[in-house]
């Protein structure tokens, strides 16, 4: 079995896990830099915790799209094409909308 697969495996009683991996499917769906496929899953994982933190914090879409922004420019390092080519702002307010739709729900 993939690794990928094992992973898909959650615990339906553990809705931290549930959120985590809820998430990271979101990064790995925007996957500003290209790379997820069936056999690289985990490359936003250093970003998963501390995006729920800002979620979970109340932060404004505009703070979550600066935080976004400044992964992609400076962190990840793709510069100023890489931010507009990726489209934080979007991705923020995706992200919001997910979080708000989690929370009727739980």
């Amino acid at each position: 079995m993939h690794k990928f697969e094992e992973e898909l495996k959650i615990d339906p009683s553990d809705p931290e896990k549930q959120r985590w991996f809820g998430m990271r499917q979101l990064w790995n769906d925007w996957d500003p830099i290209g790379v997820v496929s069936e056999d690289i899953q985990d490359e936003y994982d250093w970003y998963v915790a501390p995006t729920l933190k800002l979620l979970d914090d109340g932060c404004s879409a505009g703070e979550i799209e600066a935080y976004l922004t400044s992964i992609v420019r400076d962190y990840i390092g793709l510069g100023e094409d890489g931010v507009r080519g990726s489209n934080p702002g979007a991705f923020a307010r995706k992200i919001m909308d997910w979080y708000e739709e989690k929370k009727r729900y739980d």
